[in-house]
This record gives C-alpha cells, sequence and structure tokens, in this order.
C-alpha cells in the first residue's frame, strides 16, 4: 500500500525495510573492496558513521530494482536519537566500488501520502491566448479537505511545457530550468491558490500561432493537471 511507503530524499521505500535491524557496514559490495567517501558532516565529526544497520534499499528485489535511475543504494539510521537516516550510494570503479554519503535525512511520509486531496486544474478546459498571456497563465491548486500532510520541504512551484496537438510529443524543452516559484508551504486553511507556472519548453514566448497542447505539474510532489488544449493566436 502507498500508505505504508516512506519518502528518504525523494526515494520511496516501504516501510519493512526501514523496520529491519539491517546488518554490519559493509566493507566489500559484490566481493569487491568498497570504498566509501563521506560529505562535510562526517568528516567533521558532527555525525558518526554507525557500523550496524545497513540494509539495502535499492537494487534489490526488496527495493526498487525497477526504477533503475537510484542505482545501487544502502542505508541505516544514524542511532543518534534524532530520527535521521544515511543514504550511501554506490557506483562501480575499474578497482572495486565507490560509496558516496553526502549528508543525514529525515524520513517523511510517502509522495502519495503528501499530495492526499490536492488536485491542479487550468482557468478552463481549452485555452486560447496570445504568446505574452501564455506567459501569465496560472493554474489552480485545489485542497479536499482532510488532514492537510504537506511539509515544509514541499514548495508551490508549478512547471509547464508544450506538445504538439497531434502527435502529442513535448517541444524542446530545459530540463534543467530554475524552478521559481513562491516556495511556499501550503497553509491548512486555504483551499485554493492560483500559482504562476515556469515554462521549461524552449522559447515558449516565440511559438508560432497554431493548436497545441499544454502539461503542468507541482514539481516537488507530481501533481498534475490534465492535459489541455491550447490554441496560440497572434498577439
Amino acid at each position: 500500500m502507498d500508505d505504508d511507503l516512506i519518502d528518504l530524499e525523494g526515494m520511496e521505500v516501504p516501510r519493512r525495510l526501514l523496520e529491519l535491524p539491517g546488518g554490519p557496514l559493509p566493507a566489500t559490495w559484490a566481493g569487491l573492496p568498497l570504498h566509501i567517501e563521506v560529505g562535510f558532516e562526517f568528516s567533521s565529526g558532527e555525525t558518526a558513521l554507525p557500523d550496524r544497520g545497513w540494509r539495502q534499499l535499492a537494487g534489490t528485489g526488496d527495493g526498487l530494482e525497477n526504477d533503475p535511475k537510484w542505482g545501487t543504494v544502502i542505508a541505516a539510521p544514524t542511532g543518534d536519537g534524532t530520527g535521521k537516516w544515511l543514504l550511501m550510494h554506490l557506483s562501480q570503479t575499474d578497482v572495486g566500488w565507490k560509496g558516496w554519503l553526502p549528508w543525514a535525512t529525515t524520513p517523511r511520509p510517502g509522495q502519495s501520502i503528501r499530495k492526499r486531496g490536492l488536485r491542479l486544474s487550468w482557468p478552463s478546459s481549452q485555452l486560447e491566448v496570445t504568446p505574452s498571456e501564455l506567459l501569465g497563465l496560472t493554474v489552480t491548486l485545489r485542497r479536499d479537505g482532510g488532514a492537510l500532510a504537506w511539509d515544509a520541504a514541499d514548495r508551490l512551484d508549478v512547471v509547464g511545457w508544450v506538445q504538439d496537438a497531434t502527435t502529442g510529443e513535448s517541444l524542446p524543452f530545459n530540463p534543467w530550468h530554475v524552478f521559481s516559484g513562491t516556495g511556499d508551504a501550503l497553509p491548512a486553511e486555504v483551499t485554493s491558490i492560483d500559482l504562476p507556472i515556469t515554462w521549461l519548453t524552449t522559447g515558449v514566448e516565440r511559438l508560432a500561432p497554431g493548436e497545441y497542447r499544454v502539461i503542468a505539474t507541482i514539481a516537488s510532489l507530481n501533481v498534475k493537471a490534465d492535459p489541455c488544449g491550447l490554441s496560440l493566436r497572434s498577439a
């Protein structure tokens, strides 16, 4: 069940994996030496590297083997009473394996829980705008009530992109675009709020008049508005 998923730095893992006792910090991986590199808080002595409690979260039959973007990841609780966890990302080298451990992270409820009751919608089911009006478009985020599980790490930043109306293929876009938005958490008393869109499509203000389709999503939670038809007319 989605309710049993815990978010660790964007990786959603089954709660049962975190409840296991774990094992010793490995000195080897897949029969080869494991060299561990750590971030500042470890090298400065702020956080100690635990010698026990390690378990595999990705690259295993019990983890996220179907999402290759995570590669191989092992994790352990810090054991210092803070409730934080350490995620070590493993990568193979010419002489063995390297483990990169940047910092400690605080577990959060899974994304499906944090976005429960949230809906994103366009001003209408079919949009007809000029290029300048397209840049000023907003989408509306609505909350259907219930307990608000949104947390401070979730941002009210919406990104959008334009697709070909016939093929549904996205026009060229820049995925590394800096997201700009309010960056605020959704207050508990707010049930509806209009949000600006950061367009990822390259040269969106220079698109030729015609028929398109637009997509928008809250980047931190993957809350998506339904695809919307766009008629772009000359200014």
